[in-house]
């Protein structure tokens, strides 16, 4: 009967990709309604590529917190549930410098309480190997090293490089999804390959042909989408695209049909709204489906110049601009909203769920039925986090089923009044695979895959 029941939820679910840690390609948990965010969400970013700073701000209108200096060449910040990481790319020629700065998320919390100086960790690389990006899969962080044409594996609790795998040339974004790393390789604007790896050895599985100089990645209902920049400094130009690398392997290139667009940084939203940003004159693109395989890319009616770098809380926008040294909020819609100072460029941003912090309570209106929010990560190593929606009044079992339909766990969960539960699931001792998380409730049932890769 469970397995049937799996089945017939599995037939029904389009696999839901929402990953609360993602630089450049943030998916959030909650709708945002007028740019109101909820209790507890904010956005860390770094101010400055020259004299790094990690703030937080809180998207509650609370005054920004400065986290403290991160020295030179802070190039990305990412989060997972336990840790919270910088990667410094180093000197712009030499590297030297080049590493991974983390700190676990207790440690940021009370730094966040404290306003104090985070004491980091730090994992080192050699020069000219230029730390770009990172994708945690547990507690493992993989890192592309621009220099070296290769990605490192960093052991995040014992601070040991445990593997060095060639990659595509160049390689700049590194992305989790679909139980496999892409690595876009831009080879320094003659690139044309996402490389995908094996997240727990790092293996090389394949390489991807896609447009010239691949940057940003994103995913999306298990499509994979790809800024490719293309050259602005060639003669002549060659044009960027947006290149969608399918489940099945094939890819799909859009490109707007009367201007030059050369894409750099790539979003999804969680209702599928793919936002680009143009490196070359900055503007920002949307891509929108018309039908079922046809796309095109059009130029929202509200943008303003100079943005720099996007992420996406639920469906509303995040941006930072160049010229004003603001991040600013814009809805759906592409309606304006909130505006925060950062007293410097963004040169980086994640959204980010935070924990324990003083950020002052603002709730949204308590939802009136169950829905089965999210699972983040997933996939996953050993613990994830499954996210619901309750009444107040509202109780029920989440329970844990492997693809056989036998029984993992139970967990009876009864709401709090806030609207919003979480629940951490641990499958330390279980083999990789995939199992299925049910919500049973009154007069609600929903069931969701999870991802255990071991």
């Amino acid at each position: 009967m469970i397995v049937d029941l799996i089945i017939k939820s599995l037939s029904q679910f389009r696999t839901r990709h929402t990953i609360a840690f993602l630089i450049f390609a943030t998916s959030g948990l909650h709708t945002v309604s007028n740019a109101a965010f909820p209790d507890s969400h904010g956005i860390f970013y770094i101010r400055n590529f020259t004299n790094s700073h990690l703030i937080w701000q809180p998207l509650d209108q609370s005054a920004a917190v400065d986290l403290g200096s991160l020295g030179t060449t802070a190039n990305r910040v990412k989060c997972s549930e336990e840790y919270v990481i910088v990667v410094h790319s180093g000197g712009f020629q030499t590297g030297s410098g080049s590493a991974l700065w983390y700190a676990t998320v207790i440690e940021v919390t009370q730094a966040i309480q404290l306003q104090r100086v985070i004491q980091w960790t730090t994992c080192t690389f050699p020069a000219f190997s230029n730390a770009y990006d990172v994708a945690i899969v547990g507690d493992t962080a993989w890192v592309t090293l621009l220099g070296s044409s290769q990605i490192a594996g960093v052991r995040l609790s014992t601070n040991q490089q445990f593997a060095t795998v060639n990659t595509a040339s160049y390689p700049q974004d590194v992305l989790l999804a679909n139980r496999q790393l892409y690595v876009s390789g831009s080879g320094f604007g003659s690139g044309r390959y996402v490389a995908r790896h094996n997240p727990i050895t790092g293996l090389l599985i394949d390489s991807i042909a896609v447009g010239t100089n691949p940057q940003g990645l994103c995913v999306y209902d298990e499509n994979i989408y790809v800024a490719c920049s293309g050259t602005s400094w060639t003669q002549p130009p060659i044009a960027g695209n947006c290149t969608i690398i399918h489940p099945t392997g094939l890819t799909t290139s859009i490109i707007h049909p009367t201007i030059t667009a050369h894409p750099f940084s790539i979003t999804a939203t969680t209702s599928g709204r793919i936002v680009l940003i143009d490196s070359n004159e900055p503007r920002v693109f949307q891509i929108e489906q018309t039908q079922p395989g046809d796309y095109r890319l059009i130029v929202p009616a509200a943008v303003v110049a100079d943005w720099n770098v996007v992420a996406t809380v639920q469906d509303s926008l995040v941006v930072s601009s160049l010229q004003l040294d603001v991040l600013n909020v814009f809805d759906s819609d592409w309606n304006p909203g909130q505006s925060y100072s950062t007293s410097g460029n963004a040169a980086a941003m994640e959204f980010w769920q935070g924990r324990n912090n003083t950020v002052s309570e603002q709730r949204s209106h308590v939802p009136n039925n169950t829905v089965l929010q999210t699972v983040y990560p997933n996939p996953f190593n050993s613990s994830t986090n499954i996210l619901l929606r309750l009444p107040h009044s509202e109780s029920g079992t989440l329970t844990i089923f492997d693809r056989s339909g036998r029984e993992i766990q139970r967990n009876v969960v009864h709401g709090n009044g806030s609207g919003n539960t979480r629940i951490t699931i641990r499958l330390n001792d279980k083999a990789s695979g995939t199992y299925f998380a049910q919500w049973i409730g009154k007069g609600s049932q929903e069931t969701i895959p999870l991802e255990l890769v071991k």
